[in-house]
């Protein structure tokens, strides 16, 4: 399909989404939610500025951003098309902040990891309480274990993909 860069509508839109996923993962730091809103934050923010694939974004260790030149090395083993890249970022801007506060865990802690910088494969419960939170709807399971709403999750219709091509989208339209 081909893909055209969006309208001023639909970047309007792309905001509000991105400002009410954000304010719902403040909204998740309590016990309720495992206190996973800040690192969601994070992640949304990493996921819109760095427009790399989530399994690159959970692999960048805080030795691989290079102050000096303003850019992250994603190595060639972690991406699909098996090639390095280097990925700028603003000095000045929201990933600046969270990469120097992740900075101080140490140059082998994970970026977008926990809390303390441990690797992380996957957050799709975050990701899907979130979305759940996002919309207004409930977080609650029917039961301990169970899977959270998956027809409210299919009417809301948004993938963790969809920040990648959001972030690639800002990034011509700038």
């Amino acid at each position: 399909a081909e893909r055209h860069s969006p309208t001023p509508a639909q970047c309007s839109r792309s905001r509000e989404e991105e400002k009410g996923l954000l304010d719902a993962a403040l909204a998740m730091n309590t016990w309720e939610h495992r206190y996973v809103g800040p690192l969601m934050h994070d992640r949304i923010i990493g996921a819109l500025e760095l427009c790399c694939r989530l399994g690159e974004m959970l692999l960048i260790q805080n030795w691989r951003v290079d102050w000096e030149t303003h850019t992250i090395g994603i190595p060639g083993h972690t991406t699909k098309d098996k090639e390095n890249r280097r990925i700028p970022f603003d000095p000045n801007g929201r990933l600046a902040a969270i990469l120097s506060r992740c900075g101080r865990l140490g140059p082998n802690a994970f970026v977008f990891g926990t809390d303390k910088g441990e690797y992380v494969a996957s957050f799709k419960t975050a990701w899907e309480s979130l979305l759940l939170v996002a919309n207004g709807y409930d977080t609650k399971r029917t039961k301990p274990g169970a899977r959270v709403d998956l027809a409210k999750l299919r009417q809301i219709d948004l993938h963790w993909h969809d920040l990648r091509h959001e972030g690639a989208c800002r990034l011509l339209a700038d």
